[in-house]
């Protein structure tokens, strides 16, 4: 029996080896010693756990939820039995089944984690920010914009419309950011409650309000906000398409024949920013990519993010042409265009 017995030795040696490769991709991640083939190789390994973990803390499980899902999974419980009692064996036991659906939850979980983490890898821009910048300022720029990309579809989808610089709602007498409007929809209500829609932006009874760095809005990827060191104001990293947003006249989302995917909504800027409540808060795409400081450019060189009316983000090199990036600023203007390899 003894013979039998597997060798502590051998063991030993395969825990070593798994300590090893461990901590070797923990030094080349921490310390960044080879900074692209490490954060790629690292994320390609474990990413499925930061996916995962980032997820899973952003579910709201409310109590119908909760009733359909335990409901669900005591059907497929029964069906399992059923069908191994009736088409397998007789002696089919309960803890068969119980281990059948354990094992379909965990293939489900593993499986929405992989294509995460094969997102991050596939979607890694082949720029300047993947050498410059590496892999989590790239992450975190496309999960900000994703983050207005679901705010602006959460407003639409109650206003039945997409905001513009000027509200016209009952509580508004004066003109307010698009951004201000989101606010609720971002985890900023108790914030969106203290400022008076009814007073400019720029009354004192605001300026605390304003003065007040939103994460999604004023945050670099340091976590270090964007002030005005002169009015003190909060600034944005972000503006809104003139296309869409330059009218007073809210724009319905069954008005863009366009089409919604083929529309821009939302870009990056990274020059003349501007306090995230003033009102306006949009540019001309047609200006191209880290072309003007008067347009849209990425916070690293080599492209910028946008948001497109169908709530998608999409990557768009500095080299697309500034023509097409105008096609793609008009609700119904009837272009026809091929966007290429300028986006990803």
């Amino acid at each position: 029996m003894n013979d039998l017995a597997p060798s502590p030795r051998r063991i030993s040696r395969r825990a070593k080896l798994i300590i090893g490769i461990l901590i070797f991709f923990g030094v080349l991640y921490f310390f960044r010693i080879v900074m692209l083939p490490a954060e790629l190789i690292f994320y390609a390994l474990t990413g499925w756990i930061h996916f995962l973990i980032r997820n899973l803390s952003e579910i709201r499980a409310d109590k119908e939820s909760i009733l359909v899902g335990s409901m669900s999974l005591v059907l497929l419980f029964g069906l399992i039995y059923l069908f191994g009692r009736r088409w397998i064996s007789t002696t089919w036991s309960i803890g068969r089944s119980i281990a059948i659906v354990g094992l379909t939850i965990a293939l489900f979980v593993s499986g929405f984690a992989v294509v995460g983490a094969t997102t991050f890898c596939l979607s890694y821009p082949n720029d300047d920010a993947w050498t410059e910048n590496g892999f989590n300022r790239f992450v975190q720029r496309r999960r900000v914009l994703r983050d207005l990309a679901v705010a602006t579809q959460n407003y639409a989808a109650i206003q039945k419309a997409f905001p513009v610089y000027a509200d016209t709602g009952s509580r508004a007498k004066t003109d307010h950011n698009w951004q201000t409007h989101l606010l609720p929809h971002m985890n900023q209500s108790t914030l969106y409650e203290k400022i008076d829609l009814g007073l400019p932006w720029n009354h004192p009874d605001n300026r605390v309000a304003f003065s007040t760095p939103i994460p999604q809005y004023s945050m670099d990827y340091r976590n270090d906000p964007y002030i005005d060191p002169k009015s003190g104001y909060a600034l944005s990293r972000y503006s809104a398409n003139a296309g869409l947003f330059a009218t007073s006249k809210r724009l319905t989302p069954d008005e863009i024949t366009d089409g919604l995917s083929n529309t821009l909504l939302i870009g990056e800027i990274n020059q003349n920013l501007p306090p995230w409540g003033k009102p306006g808060g949009w540019r001309d795409p047609g200006l191209g990519i880290n072309k003007s400081p008067h347009g849209f450019g990425g916070h690293v060189a080599g492209g910028a993010f946008f948001v497109l009316a169908d709530g998608s983000v999409q990557y768009f090199n500095e080299d697309t042409d500034p023509a097409l990036l105008q096609k793609l600023s008009t609700p119904n203007g009837g272009e026809s265009f091929e966007l290429g390899e300028t986006v990803r």
